[in-house]
């Protein structure tokens, strides 16, 4: 459908019609990871934009860009993007637009271990958000800085902005971020060796993301569930929590969450001395990097929405000697 209209306002002459296409069929294809036609989409938008001072539309695509590139791991052209979308959006006092790129440059500095910075952008974007009563955005960024906070190891700050985070999204019904929320709280938990405390909150996760097929947060909490189990030692528990989790991400091609399942699925079948299983699991969580182009440092892969870890290759290494 969006291609006939796109087709229409071409031929037409529709020029600001288009650009609005360009921007949707952008935003459909990143959703569906069809990253390089969603930038072949979003720079066509930005082009026509740009020659014609549509200032919303350009925006927009250099919104878009910024989020395809963050996903493609291309970091410096996100930032790039999003800091141009930004000047915009200040110079013409776009203030909700302009939380949602704060929030976003937060997200990127994150995955790219500049911490400071990220929890920086996203208390600006608290800050706005808070002034402008743009309540989804306020949790959006709460969620956000609980993460920041949790992959700097400040697991007291990261469970106060969950915990507000969840105040505001359970008021709001703003389900997903509730979900998150939940997630978040159940990882900082787990990390403190909360493990019964970290259990309560992604089953709560779990359920309210598979009510609404929220089917990332579903695999997310199932992820969760096996990490808090495994590091109880309650294997079976953990491998039944991990092999759901493994489904999904396959199924939908969540692909850093399938890494890091395939590696909590190794360490266990490790701890429980199953050593063939464990190194073929290794292998296949190895593999996936290569195929995707992730960031890499040595075996350092990016997994999920839970702090950066490593595939042990001592580990996987001592686990061959034994075989």
């Amino acid at each position: 459908m969006g291609q006939i209209v796109l087709k229409l306002a071409k031929k037409h002459g529709e020029k600001k019609q288009e650009a609005n296409e360009n921007i949707s069929l952008g935003n459909d294809c990143r959703l569906n990871n069809q990253l390089h036609t969603a930038i072949a989409h979003y720079t066509k938008a930005l082009e026509i934009a740009k020659e014609h001072e549509y200032k919303q539309q350009e925006t927009a695509a250099l919104f878009g860009l910024g989020h395809a590139y963050n996903l493609n791991n291309q970091f410096q052209m996100a930032i790039e993007h999003y800091k141009k979308a930004l000047e915009i959006t200040k110079e013409h006092e776009y203030k909700q637009q302009e939380t949602k790129i704060l929030i976003s440059l937060g997200h990127v500095y994150g995955r790219n271990n500049q911490f400071q910075t990220a929890i920086e952008h996203y208390e600006k974007a608290l800050e706005m958000a808070k002034q402008h009563e743009y309540k989804q955005q306020e949790t959006q960024a709460l969620v956000m800085l609980g993460d920041a906070y949790r992959w700097n190891n400040q697991f007291q700050m990261a469970i106060e902005h969950y915990e507000k985070a969840l105040e505001i999204a359970k008021e709001h019904e703003y389900r997903e971020h509730e979900t998150e929320a939940l997630v978040g709280l159940g990882h900082v938990h787990r990390r403190n060796n909360q493990f019964q405390t970290a259990l309560e909150h992604y089953e709560k996760a779990l359920e309210i993301a598979k009510k609404h097929e929220y089917k990332q947060q579903e695999t997310r909490a199932l992820v969760g569930l096996g990490h808090a189990h495994r590091a109880n030692c309650q294997f079976q528990m953990a491998i039944e929590h991990y092999k759901r989790a493994l489904e999904i991400s396959k199924k939908h091609e969540y692909k850093k969450l399938e890494t890091e399942v395939l590696v909590g699925l190794g360490d266990v079948y490790t701890l429980n001395n199953q050593s063939q299983n464990a190194i073929e699991l290794y292998k296949r969580a190895s593999e996936i990097p290569k195929e995707n182009d992730y960031k890499r440092t040595g075996v350092l892969i990016w997994l999920g929405d839970d702090i950066p870890e490593t595939i042990s290759l001592k580990q996987q290494l001592n686990t061959m000697r034994k075989v």
